[in-house]
């Protein structure tokens, strides 16, 4: 799946939305954090949303497993996804 970037320039740029996605929250507020490519070495380099509660923000290197799955990330999903990975990497 990709989606187009508005910005506030005279011209959008696209940025294919292929790239990881972290989501955190519960039933009342979800949050997501869009993976921009690595060519926006920093945070002013990035396009400018146009939706103001969209914010772009440098956070500092991390490591993260990816998961692939198809559905909606449930929590006993999730959970059945972390021990079956936790078991893998521990036997």
């Amino acid at each position: 799946m990709t989606a187009p970037v508005i910005t506030k320039m005279a011209s959008s740029e696209a940025i294919a939305m292929t790239a990881h996605i972290v989501t955190k929250g519960g039933r009342e507020e979800v949050t997501m954090r869009f993976i921009l490519p690595s060519k926006y070495v920093k945070a002013e380099d990035a396009p400018r949303p146009v939706d103001e509660r969209v914010v772009i923000r440098e956070e500092g290197e991390k490591k993260y497993r990816v998961v692939r799955f198809s559905g909606v990330a449930r929590e006993n999903v999730v959970s059945k996804k972390i021990h079956d990975y936790a078991v893998k990497d521990h036997g």
